[in-house]
């Protein structure tokens, strides 16, 4: 069934947790993992639990959910979950939740309340980065807003944001890779022409 590594045992997994089906997601199932990566494992069983154990030396995290349904409540785990890849799913529970997901993703649309209070942070920020304040503040400001200001985009998209290890992969291609590039390593100024531009933009979606 599984095309990847067998990292652990997938069949003990199973038959341990009373599991319908299993698969990988995460690092090890795009193989750019690590040597001290965590293996991230996805389940269906009868109950909804949330494990962590060690394993040949390897720190695993398992979610286990009931059903495909109630996965829906958390939007930004369906980027990694577009991604699994199954290790044991005899009755394509899966290929079913992909494709649930592709509705899901179709018919997401940002919270209005999210969307104002994206809209209101989006011009705080502007105007601090056009104050008066030192380059030293902008860039501190800057510095500890970035999750927030990369948000913006897939917020104004009625895209859902990210987890951490997606963020980094999709906002190059949505706000510029310049942009990205300049807000991540850029110096004092160029962090400071990246978040006005990226302000700019995302208000203009």
């Amino acid at each position: 069934m599984h095309s990847i590594k067998p990292f652990i045992d997938y069949a003990l997994c199973v038959e341990t947790h009373s599991l319908t089906a299993l698969g990988v997601l995460g690092s090890r199932a795009s193989e750019s993992y690590s040597e001290n990566s965590d293996l991230d494992l996805i389940g269906f069983g009868s109950e909804n639990i949330f494990k962590t154990f060690n394993e040949n030396g390897i720190f695993v995290e398992l979610l286990v959910k009931k059903s495909v349904s109630e996965l829906k409540s958390n939007p930004s785990r369906w980027y990694a979950l577009k991604e699994v890849v199954p290790v044991n799913d005899p009755n394509s529970q899966f290929d079913l939740m992909k494709t649930e997901i592709s509705s899901w993703e179709s018919n997401y649309s940002t919270p209005p309340e999210i969307m104002k209070n994206n809209e209101y942070w989006l011009e705080s920020l502007r105007r601090k980065l056009t104050s008066e304040n030192s380059e030293q503040q902008k860039v501190f400001l800057i510095n500890t807003s970035l999750w927030e200001l990369l948000s913006s985009f897939f917020i104004k998209n009625n895209n859902p944001v990210p987890g951490n290890s997606h963020m980094f992969s999709l906002a190059p291609p949505l706000i510029g890779t310049k942009h990205f590039n300049g807000l991540v390593s850029g110096n004092p100024a160029e962090k400071i022409a990246s978040a006005l531009s990226v302000i700019e933009h995302s208000k203009s979606i």
